[in-house]
Formats: C-alpha cells, sequence, structure tokens
C-alpha cells in the first residue's frame, strides 16, 4: 500500500456496557493499528471526538475486582418491572439523541469529509457523511423477528439500514448467510458486500481451576460443575426453551450443575423470570446480569459446557470465546451458526426443547465426546482471529479508496 489511511469510526458502540459490537469495533481498531500499515483513525461520538488510544482507553472495562453475586428471584423481578416501562419512552428519547447527534457532529464529520476520511459504521446505521463510507452488518433480525424487538426500534432499522445500505460504497456482512440476507431483503448487489468472518480475543483461553478459583466461589460455582450461557436476556437468543430442556435433566445433575445465565436484560423477558424465578431459589439457576470480559473469561474457561441455542444469529460471537476457552459448545443448527461452529460443536433445532434436551444429555453423560468438541473447538477458534479479520477488512479500505 503506497498511500496513507484516514479512517472515522463511531464511538458510541464502544462505552461499555459493550455487547457484540462493541467488541468488534474493539478490536478492529486495535488489530488495524498493529498492523504494518499507515493508519490515522479518529472517532466521534455526539459532540466528541476521539484519537485512537482514547477509543480504545474508554472501550476499556478494566479490571472488575468488584462484582455482584448471583440475582435474587426478587431482584430478578424488579429488573422485568423497570425495563417494562421503557419502549414508549424509549421511543422519544431515540428521536431526541439522533437529533441532537447530528447537529452536534455535524461540523466535526464535515471536515473528516473534507480531509478524505473513509468511515466505517461498525453499527448497521451511517450518519450524514459526505465523504466514503462503508457499513458492517452484523444481522437482520429486526427484519426476520419483528416481533421479538421494540415496534418503535424495529421501524427505525428497517428505514435506516436500508437508506444505510444504499448511501455506502461498500457492506461488510459477517457471515455469507447475513450476505444472503442482505440480498434477498433490501435487493443489493453481491458484488457490493463483502463476507469477513469476526475473530476471537487473545483473553479467551483455557484455565486451571486455581486460577480462577476466587472468582467461581465469589458466585458459589464449582470448577467444570456449572453449564453456561451468555447473551443479551431477550426472546430471540431462545432462553426460554433452553431454562425448559435443562429443567428436564434429573434432580441430581441440576444441583451438581446448574445453568448460569449472563448478560444484560433485554426486553419481552418476563415469562422467562417467572419460569426461573423458583429455580434461582432452588440454587438450579443463577443469573450474575452483565459480566465485564476480565471476569466473562473466566466464567467460560470454568464451565463444564456452553450453551447457545439461539433461534438467529449473523455470526454468534460466544460460540466462538466458549471454544477458545476449552469448553464443549451445544448450539443451533440455523442461521449463520454452522458456519461459525464448523463441525466444532453440538447442533441442534432451536425450536425443539426435546432436541435441546437431548444435546444437553449427551453433553453431560459423554465425557469423551465432551474432550472431542473441546480439541475440535479451539482448533476452530485458532483460525478466527481479530488479525485475519483487521486484514481482510483493510483490503475492503484499499478497494473502496482505490
Amino acid at each position: 500500500m503506497d498511500f496513507f489511511v484516514k479512517l472515522l469510526f463511531n464511538a458510541a458502540s464502544l462505552y461499555p456496557p459493550k455487547t457484540g459490537v462493541g467488541y468488534y469495533s474493539e478490536n478492529l481498531i486495535r488489530e488495524l493499528i498493529s498492523l504494518e500499515e499507515g493508519f490515522e483513525i479518529l472517532g466521534w461520538h455526539r459532540s466528541k471526538q476521539y484519537s485512537c488510544n482514547q477509543m480504545l482507553s474508554f472501550g476499556s472495562e478494566g479490571n472488575s475486582t468488584l462484582i455482584a453475586k448471583s440475582i435474587t428471584k426478587k431482584i430478578a423481578k424488579m429488573i422485568v418491572e423497570s425495563f417494562s416501562m421503557l419502549p414508549a419512552f424509549g421511543n422519544a428519547v431515540s428521536r431526541i439523541n439522533y437529533s441532537r447527534e447530528y447537529w452536534a457532529s455535524k461540523k466535526f464529520l464535515d471536515s473528516c469529509s473534507e480531509k478524505g476520511f473513509l468511515y466505517h459504521e461498525t453499527n448497521f446505521i451511517v450518519a450524514p457523511y459526505k465523504g466514503a463510507k462503508i457499513v458492517t452488518i452484523h444481522d437482520l433480525s429486526h427484519e426476520r423477528f419483528p416481533e421479538h424487538q421494540r415496534i418503535e426500534t424495529t421501524l427505525r432499522l428497517k428505514q435506516r439500514i436500508r437508506k444505510s445500505l444504499k448511501e455506502v460504497r461498500h457492506i461488510i456482512a459477517d457471515s455469507q448467510f447475513t450476505k444472503r440476507e442482505i440480498i434477498e431483503l433490501y435487493n443489493i448487489d453481491p458484488e457490493k458486500i463483502s463476507v469477513i468472518l469476526l475473530g476471537v480475543s487473545n483473553a479467551f483461553v483455557p484455565l486451571s481451576e486455581e486460577a480462577i478459583e476466587t472468582t467461581l466461589r465469589h458466585f458459589g460455582l464449582r470448577y467444570n460443575h456449572y453449564i453456561l450461557s451468555v447473551c443479551t436476556l431477550q426472546p430471540r437468543k431462545n432462553l426460554l426453551r433452553l431454562v425448559s430442556a435443562f429443567s428436564r435433566l434429573p434432580l441430581s445433575v441440576r444441583r451438581s450443575m446448574p445453568l448460569v445465565l449472563t448478560g444484560i436484560p433485554g426486553w419481552k423477558n418476563a415469562e422467562l423470570f417467572n419460569v426461573i424465578g423458583p429455580m434461582i431459589d432452588r440454587k438450579e439457576v443463577y443469573l450474575l446480569g452483565y459480566i465485564p470480559q476480565d471476569i466473562l473469561v473466566q466464567l467460560y474457561a470454568g464451565a463444564a459446557i456452553f450453551a447457545y441455542p439461539s433461534l438467529y444469529e449473523g455470526f454468534g460471537l460466544p460460540i466462538l470465546e466458549a471454544m477458545a476457552s476449552g469448553t464443549p459448545v451445544l448450539t443451533s443448527n440455523n442461521s449463520s451458526i454452522p458456519e461459525v461452529a464448523a463441525g466444532a460443536a453440538i447442533e441442534v433445532d432451536p425450536y425443539s426443547t426435546d432436541n435441546i434436551l437431548q444435546g444437553l444429555d449427551r453433553l453431560v453423560t459423554d465425557a469423551a465426546l465432551r474432550s472431542s468438541l473441546v480439541e475440535r473447538g479451539m482448533e476452530r477458534a485458532k483460525f478466527l482471529t481479530w488479525r485475519r479479520t483487521a486484514q481482510e477488512t483493510l483490503a475492503v479500505y484499499n478497494r473502496v479508496l482505490e
């Protein structure tokens, strides 16, 4: 490459608590600057502008020495009640914030456009920008499962993503599945879309019992004696069927190997909390809430099984994180997930509670199967790195800027 690449990122997704898009943005930026290439990277959020180092700094959650213990049934009920009030209020707030963000950032964006910055929106919806821009689309769940999201969220995404796809010079999709979805739903030229699989952080590695004993004891968990699931608590993640399948395992299994749920409370989850409430009291289910990455890597490594029977994914990053941690995975046989798992996980029909139960039972009772999946999963994780993601993304930048 014989020129200097100027890149602009929307820093909004980097703010904690980060979800998958935030980790994608953070790791992509970090790997890009580690390549032997010339870069100038800037970011913005509302009226503030950030250097590359500043973005990576405020995106870091640090060492979380103080962590909450398992959420009780009473607290779970309070969470549901508080989140049930958000939809109508959130719609008005969204419109106000969008207007404020646009006018606060317009001068900065216009300046970056004049200086030749390529704007890469990593979070679906591009901001108004006069220069060259690309966007990453992670999934189209708002199209396929609108009933699982707030109405105003679905409408906003439908309108703005369609507009974004038309405006940008190029589109990055997390998987071949997502590329096919974009083409089918928005009639986009396939040549305008590049598939770049995500990677997994080097932080996710197998860890010994001694290394994570303190953290597990804090939560009341035992090494290799719990089933872990990591996701936003919302219907698309299929937690009701997972909990239902788990509840049909023998009582001795449920007591010795509880189900541990972690993640940000989402929406339409009142039924889930009602079901798991008594199971929390019996210590068959542990609800931990949002867990920062430095603690999450320990929970992955200490789990006997990772369960992720999602109804729909554009990629499914937690699957890869579990594999890198040396934990056998049960997941779904639909959407993009078989691309990610590549035969290194037990794949089940996520709509069948019986099928999920059978998969859990196989993993609980078959030590040889668990060992085989651990070996295959770690090989898969070694192939899918953030360095690889950054290199392939750089190739897209170069094509766009030619």
